[in-house]
């Protein structure tokens, strides 16, 4: 399979390292891509070796590569908008090293839109996910979102996404739990995207993990670590980074028999929904 030139690839899809952090990209064919990336999320309550948000970010990253194999492909934003991630097979006992191995495939596309489904490996692991985009070419993005523009941060050695998102809890209400996350630094997002920094749809998905995990907690009475077997995101608005956003995460279904726990979640700033997550696990 050809190496691509990940730079170039980079300018293709409008998202840069730290966010973008493959670390090898091949062509598949036509429309598939392949590449390997290892885990550097924490993966808090979360059992298995990755969390199911880094999944989210490295895919739907995968799947807008997929999409700009064409050499005259020119610089667009792929906003994912609505997601459903699988997990078939976890790994146990927890290995955080190793690389993961993930592949996307195009199964629509036109100037507007974009549909890929990828897949990502390591040893017994396996999961899958399916993403739609909306395309916009660099000129619409820049001129849609102008009023997110901010001069380009410098960019450190050291990945911002190794750390989660600072959040203040409050404090849980029968099947109910708050959660606002604090104001971010210049280059908390860096490389998503250079100079519109915005809100990664899988920042969100990591957020809810670790709320859902706190709610789950209170409503057992006891910590416990669960694996999650599916996620399903609706993103309906791109936030910028300078603001805040809350998390409202609610238990709809709690089965301590089967131990399955379902949580939807909406993350807004004040009345503007920003993204619709619900997320199943098992403890």
């Amino acid at each position: 399979m050809p190496q691509l030139a990940l730079p170039e690839i980079c300018r293709r899809i409008s998202l840069h390292p730290p966010y973008f952090a493959f670390l090898d990209l091949h062509d598949h064919d036509t429309r598939g891509v392949h590449g390997t990336f290892r885990a550097e999320h924490q993966t808090g309550y979360e059992l298995g070796p990755v969390c199911a948000g880094e999944l989210i970010r490295h895919l739907a990253t995968l799947g807008s590569c997929a999409a700009v194999l064409d050499e005259t492909s020119t610089p667009t934003y792929y906003l994912g908008t609505k997601g459903r991630l699988k997990v078939v097979r976890n790994a146990s006992p927890d290995d955080p090293q190793g690389e993961f191995h993930a592949r996307s495939e195009v199964l629509f596309q036109d100037r507007k839109s974009l549909v890929a489904h990828s897949t990502v490996a390591r040893g017994q692991y396996l999961a899958h996910f399916h993403c739609e985009y909306q395309a916009l070419p660099a000129p619409v993005f820049a001129r849609t979102f102008r009023h997110y523009h901010a001069s380009p941060s410098s960019i450190s050695s050291d990945s911002p996404y190794r750390e989660p998102i600072e959040l203040d809890f409050g404090m849980p209400n029968d099947d109910v739990l708050i959660a606002h996350s604090r104001p971010t630094p210049d280059g908390r997002f860096a490389g998503h995207f250079l100079e519109y920094p915005s809100w990664p749809a899988s920042l969100y998905c990591e957020a809810v993990s670790r709320v859902a995990g706190r709610l789950l907690h209170y409503m057992r009475d006891e910590e416990v670590r669960f694996t999650v077997a599916r996620l399903d995101i609706d993103a309906l608005r791109l936030m910028s980074a300078s603001e805040s956003v809350t998390f409202h995460v609610r238990c709809t279904s709690a089965s301590k028999l089967l131990s399955r726990y379902v949580f939807c979640a909406t993350i807004q700033r004040d009345d503007v929904v920003a993204s619709e997550i619900e997320l199943e696990v098992y403890v």
